[in-house]
């Protein structure tokens, strides 16, 4: 169940970077990231590229939220 979630995840993560559409919302991504990481689901090294991708895609959106000023 845990790679499906992973894998949801990524393909959304992906979609919103690209600006396409998504599966899930970066809020969805970002609480199943959390649940797979407190939950231990899938080692460190499967959830961390996907939180780094996820804040990126937050930091993004914040600094074109702020230029908007």
């Amino acid at each position: 169940m845990a790679c499906s979630v992973v894998e949801k995840v990524q393909r959304s993560l992906d979609n919103i970077e690209r600006g396409k559409w998504s599966e899930l919302s970066i809020q969805q991504c970002v609480d199943k990231i959390d649940w797979i990481a407190r939950w231990k689901k899938v080692p460190e090294d499967v959830w961390a590229p996907l939180c780094d991708q996820a804040t990126r895609i937050l930091d993004a959106e914040t600094a074109c939220l702020r230029s908007r000023k």
